[in-house]
């Protein structure tokens, strides 16, 4: 339609893998995630666990988190899961990492948000990488390696956008002022402050 997109940053979320509290591991490297779900490491033993078989989750191919996992592996060769390791909804795989009894070799990801606002449970651990924790402070500084940025998406201010018919439209001009005057609220301080409380990271800064 001819209508240009600006996308700015508003806050920040931590992309993570979890697994279950009773799982001795606390934290990976990015070289060991990308190990576990390229095939090359299978054991829970070769990343400083107990001897068991690692059952590396992922999501379905169309899913967004599965996308961002994508970008964390970087280039690697995901391996093929077995059908039994995709699951078409984040809180199916959150509360299979939650079943230790049957799945105590589980690793997961998601966003922290998710697991922190959704699902709520002190049985899953949240995997430090790099030795850095999936903090709010972590993830607004950048320390913590997986953390995204994510953004209000705004029409470019122009005086005449055209209507969806094509025809002429009308003036939109005030449209765009208004959605400029929010931006420029949630990049303040109290608009941060918001950002926090209902659970992301601010932006640094």
């Amino acid at each position: 339609a001819g209508i240009e997109l600006e996308l700015t940053p508003i806050g920040r979320e931590a992309f993570v893998f979890f697994v279950s509290r009773r799982n001795p591991v606390s934290g990976l490297t990015q070289a060991q995630v990308r190990q576990i779900y390229s095939g090359q490491v299978t054991d829970w033993k070769d990343v400083g666990g107990p001897r068991r078989q690692i059952d590396a989750y992922q999501r379905n191919p169309d899913s967004g988190s599965q996308t961002a996992f994508e970008d964390v592996m970087a280039g690697v060769e995901i391996m093929d899961p077995p059908s039994w390791q995709t699951f078409t909804g984040m809180d199916l795989m959150a509360y299979r990492v939650l079943d230790y009894k049957n799945s105590p070799g589980a690793i997961g990801f998601s966003f922290r948000y998710y697991l922190d606002s959704m699902i709520r449970s002190d049985e899953i651990k949240l995997l430090a990488i790099d030795g850095v924790a999936p903090t709010l402070a972590n993830t607004a500084s950048g320390e913590y390696p997986f953390a995204r940025d994510f953004y209000a998406v705004t029409a470019r201010a122009r005086d005449q956008l055209p209507d969806a018919d094509g025809s002429a439209g009308f003036d939109r001009s005030a449209r765009a002022e208004n959605a400029a005057r929010l931006i420029d609220w949630i990049a303040s301080a109290q608009g941060q402050e918001l950002v926090r409380k209902v659970g992301y990271s601010p932006l640094a800064g």
